[in-house]
């Protein structure tokens, strides 16, 4: 490149970065055209028919301008919250007080069984760290779970039971652990721990009686609780946590109910809620009375009693005194003197409704080759659901309960970002894109979803069949 740049390449710069409007990034095309005539200047000819390597230089220039602009980008949106991804989110909510979710690895509990058919010949030592896993299948790898505590099969005993045990923290141990054996995965099924990792003598088998990262009650009539697996927060959830948790300061507002309940537990257990109210009192006809009472609706990311009794007890620590908390799910929340209240907290759980689409579009040269699974994502952003990397998000109007418009389907699938979308490859628009609640769709009109409901999709219920077509 010359040491002078061409006022094109000058303006280039004066009309795109930073501006009153946010960040101007030009289009590829645009920095092409000033690249073209970058090098007329510099080899003092047009560029009609150019040479391979004058057509080198002007590539060279768009991939230099073109590089310059997305990192300059990246920076500008690193500079907030809403925008910032990965460890730029995490120092920004850092400076708020707020951390990313680690991952955690889910706990349970396991049987072992002695090796002798009419019990141990003589005392067998488990030691604390024995490591134990599912079965390894063609589909799936092994999850590697450890022993927290030293256990014993006296002499004579067939078995030793309820012996503690977590998933191998990846961390913390030499193995190479991918992410499919970690995280939300330990959460597994009633004896899918049937093997022995570390073998011991005198130990014949090992088998988890109950699923990993659970809570209920044993056939005993005791009580188990453990610990669930769960991923490390995404962008998306750590944004919206941080949100919600801006509403925590009020004093029994709705806002501040709903913050508190998303922030139960340790804050990873909701995934949505609203909290609707009735302050007209109005009499029943036998001498009953209704009103002043709110209703929480809540979707819970894993409907346990562990996180029922979270959220009954962020609702009572949350709402005022004098309001009841109704709904078909009731929890005994605990006061501050470690007492049990006498009114139990009531809300609603929330029901997902899976919804299915399916396109037929013409593309041009032009479509990318990620272009279908950016319409995707497109789609997912409007109705709301789970991301190709597992994060879930919003829909474009809210969580619970708005109607999927099927004009806002039509709207992301051809009014996009994506090139080389040329037009719907049918007689009609309501020919070539269909929606619904089932597989594959047929609907064309609006999806109707109550107030106790949530819309969402993923990739996987998204058909885009792509065909060639040439502009008319």
């Amino acid at each position: 490149m010359s040491s002078a740049p061409s006022e094109a390449i000058e303006q280039l710069f004066l009309d795109h970065g930073v501006s009153s409007e946010g960040f101007k990034r030009p289009h590829i095309d645009e920095i092409w055209e000033v690249a073209v005539r970058e090098a007329e200047q510099k080899f003092g000819r047009t560029l009609t028919a150019p040479t391979s390597s004058e057509l080198q230089y002007v590539e060279l220039v768009v991939l230099w301008a073109d590089t310059f602009f997305e990192m300059m980008e990246s920076v500008y949106y690193s500079s907030y919250y809403r925008t910032a991804q990965g460890k730029q989110l995490d120092r920004l909510l850092a400076l708020m007080g707020y951390e990313r979710l680690p991952e955690r690895q889910a706990t349970g509990e396991v049987t072992f069984t002695a090796a002798g058919s009419n019990g141990a010949p003589e005392r067998v030592d488990i030691p604390a760290g024995t490591r134990i896993t599912t079965s390894l299948t063609n589909t799936e790898e092994r999850k590697i779970f450890e022993t927290t505590e030293p256990a014993v099969i006296p002499e004579g005993a067939t078995e030793v039971t309820q012996v503690p045990v977590r998933g191998v923290d990846p961390l913390l141990t030499s193995l190479d652990l991918s992410d499919t054996q970690t995280g939300e995965e330990t959460n597994v099924a009633t004896a899918a721990l049937d093997s022995l990792f570390d073998s011991v003598q005198g130990v014949r088998s090992v088998s988890n009686p109950l699923p990993t990262g659970g809570s209920g009650t044993r056939a005993d009539d005791s009580s188990y609780d453990f610990v669930t697996g769960r991923d490390e927060e995404s962008d998306a959830d750590f944004r919206r946590r941080y949100e919600s948790a801006q509403a925590l300061g009020g004093s029994a507002t709705l806002d501040s109910i709903e913050a508190a309940i998303r922030n139960a537990g340790d804050g990873s257990i909701v995934e949505a809620v609203r909290v609707d109210e009735t302050l007209e009192i109005t009499s029943d006809g036998s001498g009953g009375y209704t009103g002043r009472q709110i209703e929480p609706i809540v979707a819970l990311k894993n409907d346990t009693p562990a996180n029922r009794q979270a959220v009954g007890q962020a609702i009572f620590d949350s709402r005022a005194a004098g309001i009841e908390s109704v709904g078909p799910v009731s929890v005994q929340a605990e006061r501050s003197d470690g007492t049990t209240h006498n009114q139990a907290e009531g809300f609603r759980l929330t029901t997902d409704v899976e919804i299915y689409v399916e396109a037929s579009i013409l593309t041009t040269d032009t479509f990318p080759e990620d272009g279908v699974e950016r319409i995707k994502q497109n789609v997912i952003e409007i109705v709301g659901g789970y991301l190709a990397d597992g994060s879930r998000v919003s829909g474009e109007y809210g969580e619970i309960g708005p109607d999927v418009y099927y004009s806002q389907i039509v709207g992301a699938i051809m009014d996009n970002d994506v090139e080389g979308v040329l037009d719907v490859d049918g007689s009609s628009v309501s020919d070539a894109i269909k929606i619904g609640t089932a597989d594959p769709p047929t609907g064309t009109s609006n999806v109707s979803i109550s107030e106790t409901e949530i819309a969402l999709t993923r990739p996987n219920s998204i058909t885009i069949n792509t065909s060639s077509g040439s502009p008319q």
